[in-house]
């Protein structure tokens, strides 16, 4: 086929929210992109989100960004019922997490628009300028950047929430029997959805938010032909900001629930890129300001700006003003005594994850006897998407991401959670802006397991004859046996524990074997099908161990969790994590580790290797340290991901990237 067929029949997906103002902002991404690729098809998915039903309550008290991306990005991994699988999705940039899954990035950012918040008055009113308003009148705001900083200038007047869409706020503003004398909107969404004609005026000493009049594109990662695409549309001085804009933002650990406030100025000719920004605390009584400036020579400068920036405003105090918003957020949330809790547990539907979820419900009940609970189960798109070897179309979000909405607040019938219980090897490494790891319990045997076949003679996969098929649902368990036993053939098998083994089992099926993990063995009672254990193959990252993820800053949920942390299995796993977060691998990556700490003398040992899928190549190596502290876990991993790398590791996952890609896309751009 020639390039220009390939491209005549080049066909893009794309998603976002179904709010107006979402659509004009989808539409003019596929607008862009068609003025590029004179040849592309497209298609606009617009679905609403969880942000767009929950209207009810100010946005710090419940949470921040992925209220707007979660269900879009579970299909940027595949289609889900009618439907259809993303290439891309269109989001307010503002709205996107500094801290995406594992498996997705940030394609590109698009030309902002004007990113100063606008006042809005009530249709027909006399007044010009928020300081023309007699006291106690109401402005309404869906932000606590914006109130805190206005209730800072203008304390005479009073900052109520309204939410919404653009046009069901303004409709709120002008009815008349709303108490609402005016409103703060970003200008962008006005200007886009060809309202610029009421705006009254622009609010020039209000710093606004991160990435405000920006569009952000969300693909997967490692979707290099899309990257590619999107590189056609992407405007440089934007980036240059948004990207120390949002430096700023992950360093100190906000989100749109946060009141940081920023103001960006880029110089192409000097290349002087300058950040200013402003921390205030709700109620307007305390405010944390400094400003940083740096020659951008490369992408990296606007990391490491945002980095200084943020540096600055913790020296001077941020901290105490972000910590009062957690606990703002945890009152609101919790019962005032741990006494009083029901607590509400999460966790996916299959039989492996109930037991889980039962074993820490049991856990907590031990360590707390008057606690009440229920357990909510799930049925995940890791659970539902059987058909594909698990790292050509993803990685760990599959089996969290639905239940991460339920942390957020209650959605139709289903209750809001209070935690989810993981197997933690399936937890993303970068948790979203809103969520964290509340703990980690004490670990199953790590190991992976042989099973054969009921009846079968052969006790280890150096007695199988050769062509003998033996399946297995990783690629991390391939790729190392491949190497050690290349005589036989590994195949994909998915499903869960049990589905695993009655595929196993009859004898239509060519399968002569098995390796799984022996901890979902042993806790499903299963131990006995065990036929040997596989000493030499590298584990999975948190392999035996489950993980507690809980809402950032709810400090009740975890001091409880605290009772039931183990030290032990923390320590390695925590080390485990930082290698694979350092590497920017998941469990679609062929990444093996070991782990042993000693509890007398502190030192921990972490081995790990990389295999590619084939078999043919393979980079190892180990590092012991003595851990004083948690933060020495990270240190740890960072160092063996530095040598690993050093050896030629992203060698191997750049190969996985382009395989996943080569299943996920078509053939040119």
């Amino acid at each position: 086929m020639s390039t220009n067929q390939e491209q005549e029949e080049q066909y893009i997906q794309i998603g976002g929210r179904n709010s107006k103002l979402a659509v004009v902002q989808s539409e003019s991404v596929r607008a862009l992109l068609e003025s590029k690729f004179p040849y592309l098809t497209t298609s606009i998915l617009s679905l609403s989100t969880l942000g767009d039903q929950n209207q009810s309550q100010p946005l710090y008290t419940f949470g921040g960004k992925s209220l707007w991306t979660k269900e879009l990005e579970i299909l940027l991994v595949d289609k889900v019922g009618e439907f259809p699988k993303l290439d891309l999705i269109v989001h307010s940039l503002k709205d996107i997490p500094t801290n995406l899954p594992d498996e997705f990035e940030l394609g590109c950012i698009t030309k902002r628009e004007d990113p100063r918040d606008a006042l809005v008055m009530k249709a027909g009113s006399k007044y010009k300028t928020l300081s023309d308003l007699p006291a106690g009148s109401i402005v309404g705001t869906s932000s606590i950047r914006r109130s805190s900083q206005m209730t800072r200038a203008y304390p005479h007047l009073k900052f109520e929430s309204v939410r919404g869409n653009i046009q069901t706020r303004l409709g709120k503003l002008d009815k008349p029997e709303n108490e609402y004398t005016c409103l703060i909107l970003a200008s962008a969404g006005l200007i886009r959805l060809g309202l610029g004609d009421r705006i009254t005026s622009y609010l020039d000493e209000m710093y606004y938010a991160v990435g405000q009049g920006a569009l952000g594109i969300e693909i997967r990662k490692g979707d290099s032909k899309i990257k590619k695409m999107l590189k056609a549309i992407a405007d440089y001085e934007t980036t240059i900001c948004c990207l120390a804009e949002r430096s700023l933002m992950r360093y100190l650990e906000g989100g749109c629930s946060v009141p940081l406030g920023v103001k960006s100025k880029y110089d192409q000719n000097t290349k002087e890129l300058n950040l200013k920004a402003i921390i205030v605390s709700p109620d307007g009584t305390k405010a944390i300001e400094d400003e940083a400036t740096k020659i951008i020579t490369c992408m990296n400068d606007c990391e490491t700006l945002g980095v200084e920036l943020g540096d600055r405003l913790q020296k001077k105090g941020a901290d105490e003003i972000l910590q009062s918003i957690d606990l703002t957020r945890n009152i609101n949330a919790r019962p005032t005594e741990i006494e009083n809790y029901n607590i509400q547990i999460g966790g996916r539907s299959s039989k492996l994850a109930v037991v889980q979820s039962e074993s820490i419900r049991d856990l907590l009940k031990s360590k707390f006897p008057s606690i009440t609970t229920s357990i909510l189960s799930l049925s995940t798109l890791g659970d539902q998407i059987q058909t594909q070897p698990l790292y050509s179309f993803g990685g760990k979000a599959l089996w969290t991401k639905e239940l991460e909405i339920l942390l957020v607040d209650k959605v139709a019938e289903f209750p809001k959670l209070d935690l989810i219980v993981h197997c933690l090897k399936d937890m993303p490494t970068n948790l979203p802006d809103e969520f964290e790891l509340g703990c980690i319990t004490k670990r199953e045997d790590p190991r992976d397991a042989l099973v054969m076949k009921a009846g079968s003679e052969y006790k280890a996969l150096s007695d199988l004859p050769a062509g003998s098929i033996v399946g297995t649902s990783s690629i991390r368990r391939s790729s190392q046996m491949i190497r050690a036993y290349p005589h036989l053939k590994f195949e994909s098998v998915r499903g869960n524990i049990q589905t695993r083994l009655g595929k196993l089992d009859k004898p239509e099926n060519e399968y002569t074997c098995l390796i799984l993990a022996s901890a979902g063995l042993i806790r499903l009672g299963l131990g006995d099908r065990i036929t040997s254990y596989l000493d030499e193959m590298y584990y999975a990252v948190g392999q035996g161990a489950l993980g507690i993820e809980i809402r950032k800053g709810d400090n009740r949920v975890k001091k409880m969790l605290k009772a039931i942390d183990d030290h032990e299995t923390t320590v390695c796993c925590l080390a485990e994590r930082s290698l694979m977060r350092y590497l920017e691998g998941g469990c679609s990556v062929p990444l093996g580790v070991k782990s042993k700490y000693d509890e007398v003398t502190k030192e921990l040992n972490l081995k790990a290797i990389i295999v590619s899928p084939d078999g043919t190549k393979a980079i190892e190596d180990e590092v012991t340290k003595t851990v004083a502290c948690i933060d020495d876990c990270e240190t740890v991993g960072v160092e063996l991901g530095d040598k690993l790398k050093n050896k030629g590791a992203e060698e191997i996952l750049r190969t996985m990237d382009l395989t996943r890609n080569i299943n996920a896309r078509p053939t040119e751009v």
